[in-house]
């Protein structure tokens, strides 16, 4: 990588992010091959999205075979069954099994509690007027060095990012117009969709990702008073289908 982006030009950390995120797990079989899938970060949040989907308006416990069916038509997914299940789990997803032996899956407390707590600040943030700036976490030391409040956005959620949403155009525009990922047109083909970026995409982008806030507040009790309806007595399991 560091080769690369001395001969391009273009910063290690915008190549790192060029590449999907990777999940790679290994089979059980005689040679013991590893297979590498990729996902998007906005694939990601489809498939949560695709979860609350199910609870709020199907009305439906959310099993594996049922997210699976759904999301490799939404994002032509490329893995198994066994690999959602492990994107699950790393996303932040558990299975929780009731007194009716029934498992419910569910966000972990911690992951539901950092969407909340961003969510209540940033509503806090734009109610009194403060300018909201989306950046890059490695200037965080310097901004608090100067009396700016830094806000996490949650894991796993890029989809309130508008900055991501940016990126994701980019590089499905560098992937659709690099077809052989040529490093050497890398850096042309990212700086002329950069330059075509025009103001009033970016409000759409942002304009986006304060509907998304206010959907994932709503969806947030929603989901609860579903799930409500289908637990009882949860108890520690935590396993897969």
């Amino acid at each position: 990588m560091e080769r690369a982006s001395a001969m391009t030009g273009v910063p290690r950390r915008t190549l790192s992010r060029l590449k999907s995120f990777g999940i790679e797990t290994k089979q059980a079989d005689k040679k013991q091959r590893s297979d590498k899938f990729f996902i998007d970060d906005f694939d990601i949040c489809v498939i949560r999205r695709t979860i609350i989907n199910m609870y709020l308006n199907k009305r439906v416990l959310p099993t594996i075979n049922a997210i699976y069916s759904e999301i490799i038509n939404k994002i032509d997914f490329k893995g198994g069954k066994t690999i959602l299940t492990k994107l699950l789990k790393e996303m932040g997803f558990n299975w929780k099994k009731c007194s009716t032996n029934r498992k419910i899956l569910m966000e972990k407390t911690d992951i539901v509690s950092k969407r909340i707590n961003y969510l209540r600040e940033i509503k806090k943030l734009r109610e009194t007027g403060h300018n909201i700036i989306y950046m890059d976490e490695t200037i965080d030391y310097t901004l608090r060095e100067h009396g700016h409040k830094i806000l996490r956005l949650p894991p796993y959620h890029a989809d309130l990012n508008p900055i991501e949403l940016i990126w994701a155009d980019l590089k499905s525009y560098v992937a659709s117009q690099n077809l052989k990922f040529k490093l050497s047109d890398l850096q042309q083909l990212a700086e002329k969709q950069l330059k075509d970026m025009s103001t009033e995409k970016w409000k759409r982008c942002v304009e986006n990702v304060k509907k998304i806030e206010t959907d994932y507040w709503k969806n947030d009790i929603a989901v609860d008073e579903e799930i409500e309806k289908f637990v009882i007595n949860l108890d520690d399991t935590d396993s897969s289908e």
